[in-house]
């Protein structure tokens, strides 16, 4: 045995520690390393959106300001709209953490496709329908009513995250909560 293979032998412990320091090519903190290489170059300019390039990965990693995910699967005629409606969102509910950020990103998904199924139907409409038109119908008002709930619960999802909590302490053996509503400390009472 040669001294290089005696010391190129690692313990599983030194190997995962190896690995720890590599990262694939999807690592954020790879795209960020190459994506500020491809600026020192000079290639700062407007981007065509290409998934796979380093620049649409790094814009991924900012998708609560610019939506870059949410542009790849919004119909074109709704992305400049669903952009803006999510900035306003964040807005008007201030949400500074990611789950309210992605609540309002899944919000702004739901009433897009509230919009793009009801454009369909309406598509449908106009038209004369056949016994199948009349069962895509069917199904499109379903998945309507569907998507309907889907955006309510989610606007209701992103209020209730933005509520704040309630805290109370009751020191005292009877407490009026409200009309009605009456908490009474029944410590020294024996059960029967």
């Amino acid at each position: 045995m040669s001294k290089n293979s005696i010391t190129s032998i690692k313990t599983p412990v030194e190997i995962r520690e190896h690995l720890k320091k590599n990262k694939l090519e999807i690592d954020p903190d790879h795209v960020l390393r190459e994506i500020d290489k491809e600026f020192s170059n000079g290639n700062n300019g407007r981007k065509a959106v290409d998934v796979k390039s380093n620049f649409f990965r790094a814009m991924t990693l900012v998708e609560f300001e610019n939506g870059a995910l949410m542009y790849t699967i919004v119909p074109e005629q709704y992305r400049t709209f669903a952009i803006d409606f999510m900035r306003q969102l964040q807005e008007e509910y201030n949400c500074t953490l990611p789950s309210e950020k992605a609540t309002t990103e899944l919000v702004t998904l739901y009433f897009v496709r509230i919009l793009e199924l009801q454009r369909r139907i309406n598509n449908y409409i106009n038209d004369q329908m056949s016994k199948t038109d009349i069962l895509f119908f069917a199904t499109l008002s379903k998945e309507l009513d569907r998507a309907s709930r889907q955006y309510l619960s989610g606007l209701h999802t992103l209020r209730m995250l933005k509520q704040p909590s309630l805290n109370v302490n009751i020191r005292t053996n009877t407490t009026i909560v409200g009309q009605n509503q009456l908490i009474q400390d029944n410590k020294n009472v024996k059960p029967i």
